[in-house]
């Protein structure tokens, strides 16, 4: 369907892509499509599944870069029996109407209008893992970054984060004889959300896959000088190193919020939701995913259950129903250390800690790429 098939339809507008369609996908089956209009807006025409991103910018390790069978996918499937929308296009703005609704301003000056908006377009990821926005930019970017990986004899990862374990993890894979280091300046890798035993492990994991952990210190300088191949720390350790990769900087994708919604971003820039996940202020308007300010672990699969409740609640404002509240679930991290390895806790009874053995079961083997593709249609 497109926007001209019906313009009386109400518009149920989701911008964002990953998480997006696990809202956009329910209410195209639910709802009406004689009466609304169910949009998903996303500035790359295919989906990019974030949770296999560090080994496809890597390796080639199962081709995650296809667009026919890795972590690449179309949009033309994803709604229920094609009721639904797709526009490729960057929202700059949004005018909201003081009775509800509004309209959303995309970058080619095209106005899209509302009655109720979703935003679900996380955050910006620094370093190999930022993918970029233009469609025909994904794949070049991603052969330059292997490459980059490729090329360097000795890596070292900045932060003690999922992001740096993992990276970390997958270019040991792709090459054992290279040096992999990760610098960290807290006492023990991850936050403290996580009980310092499996904080402990992890590091266990990451020395026994011959990956050094240098804790309590950071670098110098995030440029190898020339012709040496070594960096210093400030506490005056020497690590080879070819490359430097910084893993923190993670900042929300919300400067489009900024500029329209007063009141609506956190100090910190997140947007700040209800209980319903209604943007404080705006009724009309709800949000997801990393970009939202919440008290838990920013994590895709949290994001889907986000878009969970939203789905239902836009049914049930529609219906004139009241509106359920999120709340957290259990805190669970599965980090994969390649395809082969990994380890995990999941914060039911006493804290259980998972191995390598649950780890490749779960995700490791192909990041999920298979269910990825298939609630995409494919």
């Amino acid at each position: 369907m497109t926007l001209e098939d019906n313009p009386t339809r109400r518009n149920i507008v989701i911008v964002g892509g990953f998480l997006g369609t696990f809202a956009a996908q329910p209410l195209s089956k639910w709802l009406n499509p004689d009466i609304y209009n169910v949009i998903l807006i996303d500035a790359r025409p295919f989906s990019v599944h974030i949770i296999a991103a560090a080994r496809m910018v890597t390796s080639e390790e199962g081709h995650l870069e296809s667009k026919e069978s890795g972590a690449l996918c179309p949009y033309d499937r994803i709604f229920s029996k094609g009721r639904g929308t797709f526009i490729c296009g960057t929202v700059t703005g949004i005018r909201p109407h003081e009775g509800g609704g509004g309209v959303l301003a995309l970058k080619n000056g095209e106005d899209i209008p509302y009655e109720i908006l979703v935003l679900a377009t996380g955050c910006c990821w620094p370093g190999p893992l930022n993918i970029p926005l233009d469609g025909e930019k994904v794949q070049p970017f991603i052969s330059e970054q292997r490459q980059m990986f490729k090329d360097a004899e000795h890596v070292v990862f900045l932060g003690g984060g999922p992001v740096s374990v993992e990276l970390a993890g997958e270019v040991k894979e792709l090459d054992p004889s290279k040096t992999v280091t990760i610098v960290h300046r807290g006492t023990k890798l991850l936050t403290a959300t996580y009980p310092d035993r499996f904080r402990d492990r992890v590091q266990e994991n990451l020395a026994g896959r011959g990956i050094d952990v240098v804790l309590n210190d950071t670098l110098e300088s995030l440029v190898v000088p020339a012709g040496q191949g070594t960096v210093k720390t400030k506490a005056g350790k020497v690590i080879k190193a070819t490359l430097i990769i910084p893993t923190w900087g993670t900042k929300p994708n919300t400067a489009y919020v900024a500029s329209s919604l007063d009141g609506a971003l956190s100090e910190t820039g997140y947007v700040k939701v209800k209980p319903t996940l209604q943007v404080e202020g705006h009724p009309s308007i709800f949000a997801m995913g990393d970009m939202i300010e919440w008290s838990e672990v920013k994590q895709g699969m949290k994001g889907a259950r986000h878009a969970g409740v939203i789905a239902a609640n836009i049914y049930a404002k529609l219906h004139g129903r009241s509106l359920k509240e999120y709340r957290s679930p259990p805190e669970a991290l599965i980090l994969t250390g390649g395809k082969d390895d990994g380890v995990g806790y999941i914060d039911l009874l006493w804290g259980i800690i998972v191995g390598a053995w649950f780890a490749r079961w779960y995700i490791s083997r192909d990041l999920g790429v298979k269910r990825f593709r298939r609630w995409c249609g494919y």
